[in-house]
Order: C-alpha cells, then structure tokens, then sequence
C-alpha cells in the first residue's frame, strides 16, 4: 500500500513537472490554433473596409486641402500634431489589457487540458484531478470577476468619424472591435454631439480670440479633417469582462461599457447605452471538454437567460467596484479626505477690510489638523491650535472638532466646505464654518482654507475667572496656508 501510494506521487510529480516546466513541448499544436490562427473572412473584409475607408478620406483630404487658406491649414497642422502627441499619454495611462485577458482563456484551456491528461492515469475522484478541477473552478470564478480595458489607440478597436451632420449637430463616431480575431464580439455606432465636444467655449487650439461663429465654423473644419485622415482626435474607450458560457471552450464576451473622450483635453463626449452593448460569445480552438455527461446535460439545458441570471451577481459586485466617472475628466477618481498637516492663519474683523490695512495683516496661531475621510465625500476632524496673536491675547491653546464635505478634481484638488466647533484655553467657544481646497502631489499635501468665526465668551456666563474687557460675542474671518501628508 506504501509502496503505491509513493509510486503515484513519483509519477504524478514528474508529469507535473512535464506540463509545467515543458508547456511548448505539450501544447504546440494548440498554441498555433488558439493565438496564431488565421483571421476570419469577416475581420479581413473589416480590415480592408476600413483601410479603404481611410485611402478614400486621404484622397478628399487632399483635395480640400487646396482649397483652404494657409492659415485654416496650419490650424489643422497645430492640432494634428497635438492630437497625436496627447495619444501617446492616453496609450501610457490606460494599457491595453487584451493580452491579459487572452492570457487567462488559454490558462484556463491549459488546466483543462492537463485534467484530461491527468485522467488517463488517475481515477475522476482522485486526489489529484480534484485539485486541479478545483483549480479550474477558482481561474473560472477569478476571470468573472475581473473587468478588462482597453482603447481604440491599441490595434484591438478602431474608431473612425463620418463627417459634421448639420441635421443632427454631430459626427457619427463608428467603434470596430478585432478581439482574439473575432470581428463580431462588440461594433457599434454613436453619436459626438457638438455641444458636447466642445462644450460652451473649448475650441481647438490656435484661435482662442476668435468670434463664436468663425470660432464655430473652424471646430467643424478641424474635426473634419482630423476624421477624415483618421487622426485620433477623439478616442474609445471600451471595457468588457469574459465570463464561462454553455459550451466546451466557448467564452462570452460582456461588454460593460464604452465611452469616447477627446484627445487633446480628455474632455467626455458620449458613451454607448447598455442596450447598445450586446453580449456575444465565442469559442477557443480545439474546443475541450472536462465536463461529465451528468455535468454537459444539466447544463446544456439551461437557456442563455438562465445562464445570465447567474451570472448576474458577479456582473453586480464588478460593476459596483468599477468607477462610474469617466476616466480622465472632472469627476474621475473620488478619494477620502485623510490628511495630517500644519497651517498658519491670520484673522481679520470685518471693520478691517474698510479701509482694507496691509499692516493689519498678522500671522495669529500655527494648528495641526488631522481629518478621516468616512466616505470619499464626507470626512470628520479634529485639530490642536497655539493661539499668539488671537484677538483674546491672553489665549494659549485651542481643540477644535469639526465635519465637512469634499469632492476630488482631475485627481489632484479636492475643494471641501467644512463646520467647526473649538473650546480655546481662555474659555471661549468658536464655531467656525467655511472651506477650502487641498491640492496634492502623491502623499505630499498642500492647503489654502478660509472661514467665518463666532467666538462666544463663556467665562462672561459662568464667571471662570475674572472679568475682562471684551465684547462677549466675536465675529471674523481667518484665511490660512499649510501643508502635511494625504494617503
């Protein structure tokens, strides 16, 4: 019994150490079919479509090029070359995970394939194809999950302008896919409307002081011609996730969402509706099967919308992770207010400011601030003041609580409202409501902050020291600097 035992872990550790150590060795042939196959009849007539697309839209371009001024097209040239440059930071900032996702479908094929390998020298309920089955399911459950980007930037979507259609005020911008060279797994079509590409007054670049209607007319010509000769004045967006579908090997393709942004200033234009991302699915060759008949049968009989409702909850929790903001523009990224730093104020009394007196400008307390985001938007404080130069010159110390709100802009300001409330040593209450705005850098913070006071004397009610000459209610404005540390 020993003996048997040991001898299955040698020959099972060897074959093993086989697939493993010697994959190109094991699975040549399959390799050649799953990454290198030919391109379908469909992405081949695609491709050329769109190569004969853009040899015709050179041709026009050519043409209309002589007849327009130096000056309309040394404008095209100005932003041709700016388009082109900014795409080099979009293909930086969003890499194109289509290979990570082809990575995960063939190590899922690879697993499969070693289960039936496997099988030809271990019974199914044995130790080690029920490791491996486990293995499976777990890269299954781990791929759902898992939600997949890329653009129309890298060689896996095309996008491509029709001209400005006066009718509608837009250009119709159409989205071609070639995903594991399946031309069918996500195209469609929408529209960039005007006011949205250029929004109330952002223009190309180069004539910023133009009227609005020459300011209009060359933002059609210069979109014209970049569309034209398929310069990536706007770019897609597409994000999608691979689930496990009916068949042996069959994957589908689940397109969670597509936007389109403009190059040059990453400004938002439009996305595709969820109606317009049609889920498809596709299968990788050879097609391997580790189900058991019992397994094949149960599931054979499920229809796609059973199927889909099971997939549904891990559709949910990805889509509840994933960020619903557009990628680049105002609202991208939310992060909570978790700060520590140091700030210097100066305080003013409204009769300061009439006549307005430089000299009246004194630096008044040094304070450190420590504020815990509870969500991205909402965060509590507290802080800990050396009082110097405070208008109740006898006062030392101050704590203070506070409560505000936050939202974060182009991931590096983050402008808050905030309300306070702080005990100062001379027993005196100051509530304080007000804002301000952090700007960082990394960890590194930055702070400019303003708020209004009223400083109530509590020792002119409960008598806790002597009297002082004082009025019992203070009113006034600080205005304040630091810098500390954001995470």
């Amino acid at each position: 019994m020993f003996y048997n035992n040991f001898m299955r872990k040698i020959v099972f550790s060897v074959l093993i150490f086989t697939f493993l150590i010697c994959p190109s060795v094991m699975s040549q042939k399959r390799e050649r079919r799953e990454g290198g196959k030919p391109p379908s009849f469909a992405v081949i007539s695609q491709r050329d479509a769109i190569k004969k697309r853009d040899a015709e839209g050179e041709r026009q371009e050519n043409v209309i090029m002589q007849t327009r001024t130096d000056s309309q097209n040394n404008l095209i040239q100005i932003n041709k070359k700016i388009v082109n440059e900014k795409s080099e930071n979009v293909l930086n900032s969003i890499p194109d995970q289509t290979e990570e996702a082809l990575q995960a479908v063939r190590k899922l094929e690879k697993l499969k394939t070693n289960i039936l390998r496997f099988g030809q020298y271990y019974d199914v309920l044995s130790p080690e194809i029920q490791s491996l089955t486990e293995e499976l399911e777990e890269e299954y459950a781990a791929l759902a999950q898992k939600t997949f980007t890329t653009t129309s930037l890298s060689p896996h979507v095309t996008l491509r302008c029709d001209s400005y259609n006066e009718a509608s005020d837009s250009w119709r911008a159409l989205v071609y896919s070639d995903f594991f060279n399946d031309v069918k797994l996500f195209n469609g079509t929408v529209e960039l409307p005007y006011k949205e590409f250029f929004g109330k007054r952002n223009p190309f670049s180069g004539y910023r002081k133009a009227g609005k209607e020459e300011m209009r007319a060359n933002n059609i010509m210069i979109a014209d011609s970049l569309f034209r000769t398929a310069q990536p004045a706007v770019y897609a967006v597409v994000s999608y996730r691979i689930v496990r579908w009916k068949e042996a090997s069959e994957y589908r393709f689940v397109p969670v969402r597509c936007e389109i942004y403009r190059t040059d200033n990453n400004t938002f234009i439009a996305k595709f509706g969820k109606d317009d991302l049609a889920q498809t699915s596709f299968i990788m060759l050879p097609q391997v099967e580790v189900r058991t008949a019992a397994q094949k049968e149960k599931e054979e009989q499920l229809t796609g919308k059973q199927l889909a409702k099971q997939d549904a909850k891990i559709a949910s929790k990805v889509e509840d992770s994933y960020i619903e903001k557009s990628r680049f523009p105002l609202f991208d990224r939310q992060f909570k207010r978790r700060a520590i730093f140091v700030t210097v104020d100066t305080r003013l009394f409204p009769e300061d400011f009439s006549p307005f007196d430089l000299k009246l400008v004194k630096l008044n307390s040094i304070k450190l601030n420590m504020d815990f985001g509870l969500t991205n938007h909402i965060f509590v404080g507290g802080s800990m003041e050396y009082d110097y130069n405070g208008p109740h010159k006898n006062a030392d110390y101050g704590f203070g609580l506070n409560l505000g709100f936050n939202v974060t802009l182009f991931n590096f300001i983050r402008p808050y409202i905030q309300t306070g409330l702080s005990f100062i040593t001379d027993y005196s209450l100051v509530t304080t409501f007000g804002g301000g705005v952090d700007i960082f850098f990394g960890k590194f913070m930055m702070n400019l902050g303003y708020g209004y006071n009223w400083d109530y004397d509590i020792n002119s009610k409960f008598k806790l020291k002597k009297e002082r000459d004082r009025d019992n209610l203070l009113q006034y404005h600080t205005f304040s600097v630091g810098a500390g540390f954001t995470w």
